[in-house]
């Protein structure tokens, strides 16, 4: 919203699935073993292949929605993960609940800026 020109909003879901993808790759890249290597190939090229399309259309396209989005799933995912060579799922411990409070907290605070913004509150 910050990024954007005076009188202008975007609307979409692009910026959420660039930060799934970049959880996914944090998934990927610490659990080798779960996941195929062609699927982390693909999941590369689909974020380079955004990145591209974010670059050729600039003008019409929220590319800080795409970039935060994706460095906020690559956060998460840090966060969220340890690193693991088994294909065991790990078990949950007390910080992977309260790194998920916390970013229902932001994600909740971030709607209710971005609703409050955009509808005048």
């Amino acid at each position: 919203y910050y990024f954007l020109p005076m009188g202008k909003s975007a609307v979409g879901a692009s910026g959420g699935l660039m930060g799934l993808m970049g959880f996914l790759l944090v998934f990927e890249l610490l659990h080798p073993r779960l996941a195929p290597r062609p699927a982390r190939r693909r999941l590369i090229a689909g974020i380079v292949l955004t990145g591209v399309i974010g670059l050729l259309g600039y003008q019409f396209i929220d590319n800080a929605a795409h970039i935060g989005g994706l460095l906020a799933g690559i956060a998460y995912g840090y966060l969220g993960f340890r690193r693991s060579d088994t294909v065991q799922r790990p078990r949950l411990v007390l910080a992977d609940y309260l790194i998920g409070g916390a970013a229902l907290l932001i994600l909740t605070g971030a709607a209710l800026f971005t609703a409050r913004k955009l509808l005048g509150w």
